[in-house]
């Protein structure tokens, strides 16, 4: 996954990079685009850049029962509700992205 991000509010928003290199160019450039002949737009002082360290990543998944081991209110042995829909149900917690 690429971990290295640029924010920028009046461009392409979040954006997800290879390298801090490209990253920073990609940041270089934006940062020009703020500049016009009145002087600096305001919101160039929102532009930032990072680097991702945790991704919020499914947790506890649960495959769902066969219909035939669902009551007739679509509930498992457990009483847990399983929508026609849902294919699996899980949690989600930030786990550091080289665990993912």
């Amino acid at each position: 996954m690429k971990k290295y991000f640029l924010y920028d509010p009046e461009g392409d928003g979040f954006e997800l990079f290879s390298s801090a290199e490209e990253r920073d160019k990609k940041a270089a450039e934006c940062i020009e685009l703020y500049l016009d002949e009145h002087g600096w737009e305001a919101y160039v002082d929102d532009v930032c850049v990072g680097v991702v360290t945790s991704v919020a990543t499914q947790v506890h998944v649960i495959k769902r029962p066969p219909d035939e081991d669902l009551d007739e209110n679509g509930c498992d042995a457990e009483g847990d509700y399983w929508d026609q829909d849902f294919g699996y149900i899980c949690d989600y917690k930030l786990l550091p992205l080289e665990k993912k």
